[in-house]
């Protein structure tokens, strides 16, 4: 019958498909109106996206972007201490996660809520998420030590999309200043497992510390952090670095300047009484950082003194006032580095790290001595690598020249290396071979003072380790002296003052100058 009515092969494809195409037609109407149909119930609210939002922008409208009125509830490592904090209704709740029974033969495979040595609690990393991660406040979770990491993060991951407050997790992945103890979550190790996922954490790095004997924070410090992040693919995160409030004397511009080049900010943390705050130590790392930057976990009686005096910057110390008035003005100086050395020039807002000769400050001006000039100022010599011991680095400062397209400046070249070496002289001068050098009184060390006199043309350069603060510029400890009168053939009047670093091993930080 089919054959009678559609007697050619052609007929019959034409009519085959003319049924396909009908079956297709029917199905897509059939999808359509299912998928209006599944559009009309009702849905459950999706999480909250925190991965774009960080602690100040979630309590906005309560912290006024300020980080003085975030309040925390702090080691609340079991059910009651927890349901208190609730009850305070705090912005953030910080808790320590370490395995049940952690380091002995009853050691189980649980995260719980403790610090050591305590080894037991009444509150699982399971339950403690269970009750916090719809609530109203930040949560940090510290990780004591590295073993619980790998299952604590399964737990978390397996919750992340019904977190709907800001989650920090924090660990001391280096060692800090003086004798502070080696770290027991390994830098390494740690950022790894949260460096490809994660993304809606804040991750919180800190140093080991030993708050019954503070000492500052190092540039060594600092840079061992930075090159840290960079190496580990984080830098693009959110960040935030716990410090404690003991070791912030000298430490307030290093702490800074890392912070300048993430998207990070400061906890400020004291975990008891007996740790000594300066509370005008305090004030003046307010007064450094923008408000929304600092975030104060310290104890109450602390808390209502800083609160008191928070913004009197008053109480700032001779000391602080002479920090600010030799920081360094970068706006004064044309910033010079090639593009296949542009690692060797850090540059913080009042601080310049300068390696190699590649990388320079100049003068915006031509400068004179027909009357008198003054140079003082400090620098901290660091090596690039942590295991170098070796290394040689140097500050030079060149004065009756001018710069070359080769990066080989021309004039009176003064230096200081971290050696102790100080040095008088001529470069690419013509008729000239000037040389001369002295021992600044100190084998070795990571930080001198300087001062470069020059009245007419006559030249004295002097240079000591500092007594006391590497960054408070003073007058010098038993300063050594070079001094010189040249002959003006050959030297330029006026001329552009250029600064660099003559070894590419280390870094000179260059963290006080003022001309006058």
């Amino acid at each position: 019958m089919f054959s009678k009515r559609y007697p050619t092969m052609k007929h019959r494809i034409a009519v085959y498909f003319r049924k396909c195409n009908l079956k297709i037609a029917l199905s897509l109407v059939v999808i359509f109106f299912l998928y209006k149909w599944m559009n009309k119930l009702p849905r459950m609210p999706d999480a909250p996206v925190v991965s774009e939002v960080d602690a100040m922008d979630f309590f906005e409208n309560k912290l006024k972007g300020d980080g003085l009125n975030f309040t925390w509830a702090h080691a609340t490592n079991s059910l009651e201490q927890l349901h208190n904090a609730q009850k305070a209704k705090v912005y953030g709740i910080e808790a320590d996660v370490v395995f049940k029974n952690e380091g002995t033969s009853h050691q189980e495979q649980l995260p719980i809520m403790a610090h050591p040595p305590k080894l037991r609690s009444d509150l699982t990393l399971q339950m403690f998420l269970h009750e916090t991660i719809l609530g109203e406040s930040l949560i940090k979770l510290d990780f004591k030590t590295l073993l619980s990491v790998g299952l604590s993060l399964q737990i978390i991951n397996e919750v992340a999309d019904n977190i709907k407050v800001p989650v920090w997790l924090n660990a001391d992945i280096l060692q800090g200043p003086g004798d502070a103890p080696p770290p027991s979550t390994p830098a390494s190790s740690f950022i790894n497992k949260l460096s490809s996922g994660f993304h809606f954490c804040t991750i919180s790095l800190g140093w080991t510390t030993n708050t019954r004997h503070p000492v500052p924070y190092t540039w060594s410090n600092v840079y061992e952090m930075y090159t840290t992040i960079m190496s580990t693919g984080i830098s693009k995160r959110k960040l935030t670095f716990p410090v404690a409030a003991a070791m912030l004397k000298n430490s307030i511009i290093q702490l800074k300047w890392l912070c300048e080049h993430f998207d990070s900010t400061l906890t400020v943390w004291q975990s008891s009484e007996d740790d000594h705050v300066d509370i005008s130590e305090l004030v003046y790392l307010r007064s450094k950082f923008p408000k929304d930057k600092i975030y104060y976990d310290l104890m109450p009686i602390t808390m209502e003194k800083f609160r008191h005096v928070a913004n009197n910057f008053d109480m700032l110390t001779q000391a602080h006032r002479t920090r600010e008035e030799y920081s360094v003005d970068t706006t004064k100086w044309v910033l010079k580095v090639s593009n296949l050395h542009s690692s060797d020039l850090k540059v913080g807002e009042d601080v310049v790290w300068l390696s190699g000769p590649e990388a320079q400050l100049k003068s915006f001006r031509r400068v004179t001595t027909s009357k008198h000039m003054l140079i003082r100022g400090a620098v901290s010599f660091i090596a690039k690598n942590f295991a170098e011991q070796s290394y040689k680095s140097s500050l030079q400062i060149f004065v009756f020249g001018e710069d070359h397209l080769d990066n080989h400046p021309s004039g009176i070249r003064c230096s200081i290396d971290n050696s102790g070496r100080m040095i008088i002289a001529s470069d690419h001068v013509e008729g000239s071979s000037l040389y001369l050098d002295k021992d600044a009184g100190v084998s070795r060390s990571s930080c001198y003072h300087f001062e470069l006199r020059i009245s007419g043309y006559t030249v004295e350069f002097s240079a000591s380790a500092p007594k006391f603060d590497c960054n408070v510029m003073q007058e010098l400890h038993r300063p050594q002296s070079i001094k010189t009168e040249l002959d003006s053939k050959g030297l330029l009047d006026p001329f552009y003052l250029i600064m660099r670093n003559g070894r590419s091993e280390g870094y000179a930080i260059l963290e006080q100058l003022k001309i006058t």
